[in-house]
């Protein structure tokens, strides 16, 4: 049976909603050599620095650069989220589906930006 009580609350975003790069990286071989194909899209999505207490709760570690990222859109494991310059790789599978909105967490990669086609 699916409840319906479930109240959508992703109207509560509209207002901190911001359009931001999600990059999604496939590992390919061309010529015996390794390769990359980054490709890109732009979503609205809310993002909030972690708090300390919420990494060394999830036990991640806390000397690298932690984000998470609410958006009314998906967001899959491993894609990558442009902020502030830098990507951050999604670490955690979305939460709050069924709200309406998905949460999910993001750890700084410390490589070099990438680039979609």
């Amino acid at each position: 049976m699916i409840n319906t009580d479930i109240l959508d609350v992703s109207d509560a975003l509209d207002d901190w909603l911001r359009p931001t790069l999600i990059k999604k990286v496939t590992k390919t071989t061309v010529d015996f050599e390794p390769d990359e194909i980054i490709t890109g899209r732009t979503q609205d999505c809310m993002i909030q620095v972690a708090q300390p207490e919420q990494l060394i709760k999830m036990q991640l570690d806390i000397s690298l650069r932690h984000i998470r990222v609410h958006s009314k859109s998906d967001i899959n494991m491993k894609e990558l989220v442009e902020f502030e310059g830098k990507d951050f790789r999604v670490i955690t599978p979305a939460q709050w589906s069924g709200y309406g909105y998905v949460d999910v967490m993001a750890v700084e990669t410390k490589e070099p930006l990438k680039i979609a086609e």
